[in-house]
């Protein structure tokens, strides 16, 4: 027979596990209750938001910037202005350093048409600079050209030509005189995903091979 001692402890632990998960449920349900909910309201005018944002960009339309709720005014006005090249917009904007840098966005666009490096070089907001600069030095493939700047900006305008005569030539080993080491690795990365032409004449090999021409013929297409 069991002895009533060790039943009586049993159903003592019985008894404590239970009031033990019931106490745990207790604590769960309280937590679930005084999670802080989600503030549907704010989700609501958030996604009104980006819509009106929207509308003002693709209306030019400025009135529903005055309608947002959870969004910024001034960033309201910004991609207006950005997206449209309007630089009027720009002069709505009320904080002095993000009007500016709107000003300079929009301006770089006549910049870079006009091949203008020296304007570049006039804009104040070193983000705006770079990219304007970066932009103008695409469309070259001559190193004589970056002999007219100095210090950072002739670096910068030779990593980058080098970087177009190494795709134009799909050749690697140009890729190594270029100086900042992440421009050089993803010089590098991009040529090796060029197909290989052996015969110049636009065809890849591997596509020659798969229509049964010569890779090494240009005139076999």
């Amino acid at each position: 027979m069991i002895d009533s001692t060790k039943i009586k402890i049993l159903l003592a632990i019985i008894i404590f596990l239970f009031l033990l998960s019931g106490a745990l449920a207790a604590i769960w349900l309280n937590n679930q209750f005084n999670k802080p909910k989600t503030d549907l309201k704010s989700e609501t005018n958030y996604g009104d938001d980006i819509k009106l944002s929207q509308k003002a960009q693709t209306e030019k339309n400025l009135s529903y910037c005055d309608q947002l709720k959870s969004l910024k005014k001034d960033d309201c006005i910004y991609y207006a202005a950005i997206n449209n090249n309007e630089l009027a917009f720009c002069n709505l904007i009320s904080d002095t350093a993000q009007a500016k840098k709107c000003s300079e966005i929009v301006a770089i666009g006549q910049i870079i048409t006009n091949k203008d490096s020296q304007k570049c070089l006039s804009l104040t907001v070193e983000e705006v600079k770079t990219d304007c600069l970066t932009e103008i030095f695409r469309q070259q493939n001559d190193l004589k050209y970056c002999a007219t700047f100095a210090n950072e900006v002739k670096v910068l305008c030779e990593d980058i030509v080098y970087t177009n005569l190494a795709f134009t030539a799909k050749d690697q080993i140009i890729c190594d005189k270029i100086q900042s080491a992440d421009n050089k690795i993803n010089c590098q990365s991009a040529i090796e995903t060029i197909p290989k032409d052996s015969d110049g004449d636009g065809v890849p090999d591997y596509l020659e091979r798969s229509y049964g021409t010569n890779p090494f013929d240009p005139q076999s297409k």
